[in-house]
């Protein structure tokens, strides 16, 4: 199992650019199995590991890693298996980058409803707040008025609230589509390109 590989990572080496322009790792994990790559897994890099010449050869030792590095090491492994699950998401959701616009369209459209609803419920809400101010003014003490309109006053403050919070959801789901978007783009892009 050992000679099959390092075959295949003899293989793998001899398509690396000749200059050196991939990193070829030997390490051995926990239980004794031998791993060849052309990057580190976070637990490797709390390992002994060598980096290998595209021959196979040791270009260098490396050593275990500090504690605060190798935490260091998966968390942009972590980011980094994170950014290709998404755009592997990105590249299997939308075929095109009409699909993704109408994407964006549809939430925004179902957003924007939302937010007329709950502005008009706000507006409502204020209305309501004002005309029991303007009728207690006139006629109960302060304290007595003050205790109710304080149900009216909150109910104003809420609905306020979940109109900027709508607001918000959709000036970022807006910005995450025009991420998507330019990623998309760029997957497409990169994936055009003449090797």
């Amino acid at each position: 199992m050992m000679v099959t590989a390092l075959a295949a990572y003899l293989l793998f080496a001899g398509a690396a650019a000749p200059d050196g322009g991939h990193r070829l790792y030997r390490w051995v994990d926990q239980n004794g199995v031998v791993h060849f790559s052309d990057s580190l897994p976070a637990p490797a890099v709390a390992r002994q590991r060598e980096q290998l010449a595209p021959n196979g050869a040791v270009r260098r030792r490396l050593p275990p890693a500090s504690p605060a590095a190798a935490a260091s090491a998966a968390a942009r492994a972590q980011a980094a298996r994170q950014r290709a699950d998404y755009d592997h998401f990105l590249l299997q959701t939308y075929d095109s980058a009409a699909a993704l616009r109408a994407a964006r369209d549809e939430r925004l459209h179902l957003l924007d409803a939302r937010l007329a609803q709950a502005q008009r419920q706000a507006d409502q809400a204020a209305e309501a707040e004002r005309s029991m101010r303007a009728r207690l003014v006139a006629g109960a003490p302060h304290d007595a008025a003050a205790q109710r309109l304080e149900p009216y006053r909150r109910a104003a403050a809420a609905a306020a609230s979940r109109v900027q919070t709508l607001r918000r959801e959709r000036a970022d789901t807006a910005a995450q589509f025009a991420r998507d978007l330019a990623r998309w783009q760029a997957l497409q892009a990169a994936a055009a390109a003449p090797r």
